[in-house]
């Protein structure tokens, strides 16, 4: 696309360095969308700048929609431009430069990017000396109207979903609502958001322009058993963190529409005990479910029980019982002592005692007790007798050759025995113990001492 000026309607403000400066500028800024100037090229009795490709807008007659945007674009790159040239603004204004509004285009490329780019750049119109009273037409303000456009998905705003509007592309924002400000009522533009296109014209009431980009899937569910469709099969159906029960046909097949998820979830189908899942698309998903009957086991005859033996009751094992300590205050029982086997006694002195018939008799002198005799015995055997109080006499029996002489050895051993079954019987069997025997031997005490004490002078007082 070509832009032709005359030359003599224009002055250049650069002169003989404009392809120079050209070249320059090419280096700083490139091809790409940063670029700001198009290349002059030579014409007979008129100027030419070249635009790249077609579709190019003059900012005199730009879009309503765009003009705002194109203009606030332009101020950032002549802003850029400036920098470049550092200290040297003077020469920035004039390269910046062009006799109007008419001479500056823009459009977008197929990325949706906005291309400007400055026309007759460097040169200004001349300078008219004296003049005349201008004229023009009156132009009525025209009436305004807000247009809003959303876009949203499953009853959603998408934050940061695009739209081009007229070929320019504009984002949402966090709530998916792109503001395009107020436009002239009548106004016509074209907005397109995935695939989706619309003519809108502007109405004096507001206008916001809704774009449901809501994307769904069908899922088709088919079920088997045992080879055969199941009618009436129930079929659990969770996505998006919602669950649905559906049934299927006569056919053993089910369908739903599902809104499609923009985050790409699984979704998953239950039948019984199987799950599947899958990511779903646009259009049709099958999941397929091949379910057999469970074979039942076949009932065997059990084993006839074994007879049950009366479990034996076991008393539990007493803790061995740790023998009581005795009362200071209980006198002890007296220890039973195991009969002694007969031996040959010494004679036993016999003390002067007195008797109960000489307590009868006061005053008299007790009766002194014979002497033990010593007599021999056939069989060569000496017995020994002795004058008890109560006439008893204590005799040996002769020993005869065929008979062993006892030891003392198993008798100790005995009496050992017996003492341990004693000790052991009251350890066991504390129950078992008697007071009779203590309170005879308490009773018998008492009666010695009394007797002790007659006899002894202390009432009698016998000197």
């Amino acid at each position: 696309m070509n832009i032709k000026i005359k030359a003599r309607g224009v002055h250049c403000q650069i002169g003989d360095d404009y392809d120079r400066l050209y070249a320059l500028l090419k280096t700083q800024f490139g091809t790409g969308t940063e670029q700001l100037f198009s290349e002059r090229t030579p014409g007979n009795d008129y100027l030419q700048w070249n635009l790249p490709g077609e579709g190019w807008k003059s900012l005199e007659t730009s879009d309503p929609l765009m003009d705002k945007e194109v203009r606030s674009e332009l101020l950032r790159r002549q802003e850029l431009v400036r920098t470049k040239f550092g200290k040297n603004q003077a020469m920035a204004e004039k390269v910046l430069s062009v006799p109007d509004e008419k001479y500056i285009f823009y459009k977008t490329d197929e990325a949706g990017n906005l291309l400007i780019r400055l026309t007759a750049w460097g040169y200004i119109y001349p300078v008219r000396v004296g003049g005349s009273e201008m004229t023009g037409v009156t132009t009525p303000p025209q009436e305004l109207s807000k247009v809003v456009i959303k876009t949203i998905n499953n009853g959603k705003g998408v934050a940061g979903g695009t739209v081009k509007v007229n070929g320019f592309t504009k984002y949402a924002d966090e709530n998916g609502v792109i503001d395009l400000g107020e436009l002239p009522v009548g106004y016509q533009f074209e907005a397109e958001a995935e695939g989706i296109k619309r003519h809108v014209t502007v109405g004096p009431d507001g206008n916001v322009v809704t774009f449901d980009i809501t994307r769904y899937a069908t899922v088709k569910v088919s079920v088997t058993k045992d080879g055969a469709a199941w009618p009436d099969a129930p079929v659990l159906l969770t996505y998006n963190g919602r669950t649905t029960e559906l049934r299927t046909g006569s056919d053993g097949i089910t369908t739903a529409e599902l809104p499609l998820d923009p985050t790409a979830i699984p979704c998953m189908v239950s039948v019984e005990d199987k799950n599947k899942q899958k990511t779903l698309h646009e259009g049709d998903n099958l999941f397929t479910f091949d379910l057999e009957t469970p074979k039942q086991e076949e009932d065997t005859p059990l084993p006839p029980a074994a007879e049950s033996k009366p479990e034996l009751q076991t008393q539990p094992e007493e803790e061995p019982v740790a023998p009581a300590l005795p009362d200071p205050q209980t006198p002890e029982p007296p220890a039973t002592v195991p009969p002694e086997q007969p031996t040959t006694p010494e004679p036993p002195v016999q003390a002067d005692q007195p008797t109960q018939q000489d307590s009868g008799n006061a005053g008299q002198t007790p009766q002194t007790a014979p002497p033990a005799t010593n007599e021999e015995e056939p069989g060569g055997q000496t017995a020994t007798h002795a004058n008890t109080p109560d006439d008893e006499t204590t005799q040996t029996a002769p020993a005869t050759a065929d008979e062993e002489p006892q030891t003392e050895a198993p008798q100790a051993d005995e009496e050992t025995t017996q003492t341990e079954e004693v000790v052991t019987d009251a350890m066991v069997s504390p129950k078992r113990f008697s007071w009779l025997p203590t309170i005879f031997l308490l009773l018998l005490l008492l009666l010695l001492a009394a007797a002790t004490y007659l006899f002894s002078g202390g009432i009698l007082n016998i000197p």
